[in-house]
């Protein structure tokens, strides 16, 4: 297993190298804030809060922060469904100049885990309506991702984690998105785990298309802190 991840992260740094020479770049830092709080005592009903302020323009500037609230509910351990509002205004346009354009988004997800060949698997399909500022309608955008989670203790409380997400948008609105293909996320990094919080800092690379043919990688450190209720 540890050739295995040794593979991955070389094809994933070869890539990503590759990529990037020929692409506008930038150097970013995430950090996430999430919290599950349980609304009754099976925790089959649960409140999903979320705060992401992200740091843009080679680390210069506030790029955007988002925020993001959710109604969960779990009718197995292994599944779990969401719907939830968010908040997502952004501070930068693709050149980083100052431009304040506010989105509001209605999102939808299935989550689904399963415990496979020694690693924790996640699965996780999402549906958003955007609603953004100075577009002419609701762009709507599909996310599909895999992650993966290998425990390097016997406690499982601590080891390395990846994942890759995917985002296709369904539809262009005039002034905003463009329909196809929107970015892609690649992340990679060690986790731990503390009492019932979970930790995660790597490196996360996201190719991106912002509304129209326009390209960048975003170079990210992310920080990641889930809480649980």
């Amino acid at each position: 297993m540890r050739r295995l991840v040794r593979y991955v992260t070389l094809c994933v740094s070869f890539t990503l190298a590759n990529l990037a020479s020929a692409t506008p770049s930038d150097i970013e830092q995430w950090t996430n804030i999430n919290a599950h709080i349980a609304l009754e005592r099976s925790e089959t009903l649960r409140l999903y809060l979320e705060i992401q302020p992200r740091q843009g323009d080679d680390l210069q500037r506030l790029g955007t922060v988002q925020h993001q609230a959710a109604l969960v509910i779990s009718p197995s351990r292994s599944l779990s469904l969401y719907t939830g509002y968010a908040w997502t205004p952004v501070f930068l346009n693709a050149e980083y100049h100052r431009d304040y354009r506010d989105e509001q988004r209605l999102w939808q997800s299935v989550i689904y885990r399963e415990d496979l060949l020694g690693i924790q698997w996640l699965v996780r399909l999402r549906q958003e309506q955007r609603m953004i500022m100075r577009t002419n309608g609701t762009s709507n955008r599909s996310r599909l991702m895999l992650k993966g989670s290998y425990p390097l203790s016997t406690s499982g409380d601590f080891g390395l984690t990846w994942s890759d997400e995917v985002m296709y948008t369904l539809n262009a609105t005039t002034g905003g998105p463009v329909s196809g293909y929107d970015r892609n996320r690649l992340f990679f990094g060690p986790y731990w785990r503390i009492e019932r919080t979970r930790y995660e800092v790597g490196y996360l690379g996201e190719h991106q298309k912002r509304f129209g043919d326009d390209e960048r990688w975003a170079h990210v450190l992310a920080v990641s802190v889930s809480c649980n209720f």
